[in-house]
């Protein structure tokens, strides 16, 4: 069953609040915006937001494809 597209990714599948709250500060808060985004896309904008974190991609990636699922 897809989540949809109005739900907040904070408190999906395999998305946790720090990465949820990356994810809120590029425009990327529900699974609409990540839908229209891409997965790929959603963690790009992440990246350039954050450049002195470091953030796993695999983790993040997989945090995304299941909070799609």
């Amino acid at each position: 069953i897809m989540a949809s597209a109005d739900r907040q990714l904070s408190g999906l599948a395999n998305m946790g609040p720090t990465i949820a709250a990356r994810f809120n500060e590029v425009g990327v808060s529900t699974v609409g915006d990540l839908r229209r985004v891409g997965v790929v896309g959603a963690y790009q904008r992440v990246r350039e937001n954050n450049p002195d974190k470091n953030i796993t991609v695999c983790y993040c990636l997989y945090s995304l494809q299941g909070a799609l699922q």
